[in-house]
């Protein structure tokens, strides 16, 4: 044990400084390479960048387009990438939905899927998604890298890769949040992954609960969950917010270590949902026909999180009652404060997506007995709504026992309103 009274010569112990001298008298003579970036000098290399944003807002579809762009060489929403070999850590989305989303990205932005595969790795992490765990060591809690992370390392070092996309960091952190310890050591793991390669990591985030519950009126740049420890570790961070009532998009550069914080990104989904674009910061005269587009398109991004939510709650046995007009149990009620909630998503706009998944065979209405032994109607996903989302469909003989299936649209439709 050492004591602060103690002294250790390097030069005379068996092992070598912990530390780097850095020598800077011949900066001038023997300048430094200045600063790259991966992308439009927004995500630096030899760092980690933070990507926050509330749950339904679109973070996941920005990093795998963003992916399919760095893949190639091809700019992304107007600002340059860096040509170089990336890997998509998918700890969130699993195999469907990350080729469902990546045929609709190469298809909008005219890129070659084998192109992009040449140059991609694309994992679907989640039955495995842990990078970093807490563990007890002699009664002490702390940190650790998980064997995920010594499968990832690996196939990074074998692959050479050099940009790691990281979806997100809830999944793939099993450490405690607010351990500031813990949170820095898991970043600075992160960053070592592609460090021999000069390399950088985008890691996905979602928001904390004070900005959660702003949604689009967030007013401060605090766009990240638990410890302050996220937003220091982190070099680069960038904060992607709905703003006004038409979906559209902003994503704000908020922090930079290494040069200055890039001017906001005006952003829009493509009218059919498929990816997203750049706008002009004048394009808000839209016609009627085109913002209704805009708000049918928002409600079928909306789709995915609203299932995963009332799935979760059926799965803990939290049933979301199929009437709006039950005070605490519709489905507004029950999933707006939860994390994954779409950003401003009011009651009437919930209520119209969750119609949507009906008429599209996505969810049904389910009767169950109360514990009064009364019945009441729950919404469950069909098989098609599993699907959907990524999951297995169970076998035939795992299937709940399920009473016939009513269509409760107009109590949803005369609700609207409320």
């Amino acid at each position: 044990m050492v004591s602060f009274d103690d002294g250790i010569d390097p030069e005379s112990d068996e092992q070598d400084s912990s530390f780097k001298r850095v020598s800077i008298a011949d900066v001038f003579s023997n300048p430094p390479e200045p600063q790259s970036y991966i992308w439009g000098e927004r995500i630096p290399f030899d760092a980690l960048t933070l990507l926050a944003a509330h749950g339904g807002t679109g973070k996941s579809l920005f990093a795998m387009q963003l992916a399919a762009h760095t893949s190639s060489g091809r700019s992304f929403l107007g600002l340059e990438t860096e040509k170089i070999k990336t890997l998509f850590f998918s700890a969130e989305d699993s195999t469907n939905t990350i080729r469902r989303r990546y045929a609709a990205i190469c298809g909008a932005d005219g890129i070659n899927p084998a192109e992009v595969e040449s140059n991609l790795i694309v994992l679907d992490a989640t039955d495995a998604p842990c990078l970093f765990h807490e563990v007890i060591t002699t009664g002490v809690r702390k940190g650790e890298p998980t064997e995920h992370y010594a499968e990832l390392k690996y196939l990074i070092e074998t692959e050479g890769v050099g940009f790691l996309i990281v979806d997100n960091a809830s999944d793939s952190f099993g450490a405690n949040p607010i351990d500031r310890q813990a949170v820095t050591k898991f970043i600075r793991a992160l960053v070592r992954l592609v460090r021999d390669a000069g390399g950088a990591v985008l890691l996905l985030s979602h928001v904390n609960k004070v900005t959660a519950r702003n949604s689009n009126k967030q007013t401060d740049s605090e766009g990240y969950a638990d410890s302050a420890a996220w937003h220091n570790a982190a070099r680069s961070r960038l904060f992607l917010n709905v703003v006004g009532n038409n979906g559209n998009l902003s994503l704000e550069h908020v922090k930079n270590n290494y040069g200055k914080k890039q001017p906001p990104l005006k952003l829009a989904f493509r009218i059919d949902g498929s990816s997203l674009q750049a706008i002009d910061t004048e394009q808000n005269g839209e016609s009627e026909a085109n913002s209704a587009a805009a708000n049918a398109m928002c409600r079928m991004w909306h789709r995915e999180p609203i299932l995963k939510m009332i799935h979760e709650f059926y799965m803990r046995g939290e049933n979301i009652s199929v009437s709006p007009n039950s005070p605490s149990t519709n489905v507004y009620s029950m999933l707006k404060t939860e994390s994954t909630y779409p950003a401003g998503l009011i009651k009437a706009e919930c209520l119209a997506v969750v119609r949507d998944c009906q008429r599209e065979g996505l969810i049904i209405s389910e009767t169950y007995k109360k514990p009064d032994r009364h019945n009441a109607e729950r919404w469950a996903l069909t098989d098609k709504g599993l699907q959907f989302i990524g999951l297995p469909v169970p076998k035939a003989e795992q299937v709940m026992e399920t009473s016939e299936e009513v269509a409760p649209e107009e109590n949803i439709a005369e609700a609207e309103n409320i």
